[in-house]
């Protein structure tokens, strides 16, 4: 695919990707998807990260694992991305 991951930091306040310095990283370098993890609980900026990656014409990925059955302004995670991943391992749910 010959693609690279590169690295954003997360917000202090939950842990989860920085939607700003997303914003800023698909302004400067050709970003083909993004991942937005949610981590204990804690929700990334879902309808920030959409608008991102719909006005770069990039892929959101959310990775669910530790957020099964969780609500983002009214809707489900996993259905804001393209693709949404989910595990079923004992400290994931």
């Amino acid at each position: 695919m010959g693609r690279a991951p590169v690295f954003v930091d997360v917000c202090p306040e939950n842990l989860t990707v920085d939607a700003e310095q997303v914003r800023a990283l698909v302004q400067q370098e050709n970003v083909k998807a993004v991942v937005a993890v949610h981590i204990s609980g804690a929700l990334a900026q879902l309808d920030v990260l959409q608008n991102i990656c719909r006005s770069a014409g990039a892929f959101l990925i959310e990775d669910c694992a530790q957020a099964t059955g969780g609500r983002y302004a009214g809707r489900r995670v996993g259905s804001w991305g393209d693709l949404g991943v989910f595990s079923l391992g004992g400290i994931k749910l």
